[in-house]
């Protein structure tokens, strides 16, 4: 009869690590330990806080050699992070055991055949079908599950570069905008609009609905209108759902069966979002949505029109252009937002309200003229 699996060698093995809790940019020193059933961590005041292996969501968790970052089920945001290789080969090993013991060992090879099958239909489709149309088609179809776990590996794996930002009167600005471009939909109410601590002019949106704007963005910008117009600009990507078609329309179809994984193969993930590229049938499509979101919430789309006269000065080599190279040109824009009419205007936010949005991740350096380098 063979006996149990030992006691886990790894147990009583600890590493250096921190802890991000999504809420601040703070990176919390802990010394991470395992048990047979958990891992837990120690912070410097000595306090100890547990996570049993069935609380720890190891479909978004990334173990590998270089960094090892460990996620909770329902708690996307918060993650413990190491770069100890010895920890994260006895994370395996305890995970394995732990699995062994309570019958889950079968789970994830079901869940990859599973996802495997479905990817080779999809192969087969494209062959017969083409692959633009059978993207488009398929992307209204992936599972709201799939896409908040690429969307969460995503930004776990953004926030190691990019803490987010946060001040109360900053939080409380961001929400005032939110408020007035959502007017009132409940699905653009639910999007989560959050601020980057990153110096790139860079907007983004994620799988699972999720916005990004660079505090590089908020520099650049003069108003709270203007950045309330590329926030719709993104929304509009949101609602015409441009990430999944742009995933499974550009053969990233691969990162769908990597979200599911045991993170490992999620590596780099944020990378490919950050420099994610909309084809310009999508981002005109999202220019003529964000506009009508404008115009329903009543601000004027004139300050967005300034921002894109500016871009077209700048010309090609500022460093403004980079994140707008993708978009059509700023001309075309121009004349587009020409057409659109908003009675009786009012300013998204307050100049106060502006301010502490602009210093959200504190204060801005002097600007500078553009150099074109």
């Amino acid at each position: 009869m063979a006996s149990d699996p030992p006691a886990i060698p790894p147990a009583g093995h600890s590493a250096d690590g921190y802890l991000l809790d999504g809420e601040t940019a703070h990176r919390q020193p802990v010394r991470l330990f395992l048990k047979p059933e958990n891992l837990g961590y120690q912070t410097r005041d000595g306090a100890e806080t547990i996570w049993n292996f069935s609380s720890i969501d190891w479909e978004l968790s990334q173990i590998g050699p270089a960094q090892t970052r460990i996620a909770r089920i329902g708690d996307e945001n918060a993650w413990i992070v190491t770069a100890d290789p010895a920890f994260a080969s006895a994370i395996k090993i305890a995970r394995r055991q732990w699995r062994a013991r309570h019958g889950h060992h079968l789970l994830p090879d079901a869940k990859s055949a599973l996802y495997i099958s479905a990817i080779s239909i999809f192969v087969l489709m494209t062959l017969w079908f083409g692959w633009p149309l059978i993207a488009d088609h398929l992307a209204s179809h992936v599972p709201a599950s799939v896409r908040d776990r690429l969307g969460a590996a995503a930004y776990g794996e953004y926030l190691h570069d990019n803490p987010i930002c946060h001040t109360p009167a900053g939080d409380r600005a961001l929400s005032a905008m939110q408020a007035r471009l959502s007017s009132g939909n409940d699905f653009l109410q639910n999007v989560k609009i959050v601020v980057s601590d990153s110096k790139m002019v860079n907007a983004l949106t994620l799988p699972d609905n999720r916005v990004i704007i660079s505090r590089g963005l908020l520099a650049k910008a003069q108003s709270g209108d203007e950045i309330a117009g590329i926030m719709a600009h993104e929304l509009g990507h949101v609602i015409h759902n441009h990430v999944m078609r742009t995933v499974l329309g550009s053969g990233m179809a691969s990162l769908l069966v990597a979200s599911m994984g045991d993170g490992q193969s999620a590596s780099g993930m944020a990378n490919v979002f950050v420099g994610n590229a909309y084809s310009q049938k999508y981002e005109s499509e999202a220019d003529q949505t964000g506009l009508q979101i404008l115009q329903a919430a009543k601000i004027s789309p004139d300050a967005l029109g300034a921002f894109f006269a500016r871009l077209q000065k700048a010309k090609g080599s500022s460093r403004l252009m980079t994140y707008f190279s993708d978009h059509p040109p700023p001309a075309d824009r121009m004349a587009m937002i020409a057409t659109f009419h908003v009675e009786n205007p009012t300013p998204v936010l307050t100049q106060d309200q502006w301010s502490a949005l602009q210093t959200i991740c504190g204060p801005n350096p002097p600007p500078k003229a553009e150099s074109g380098d």
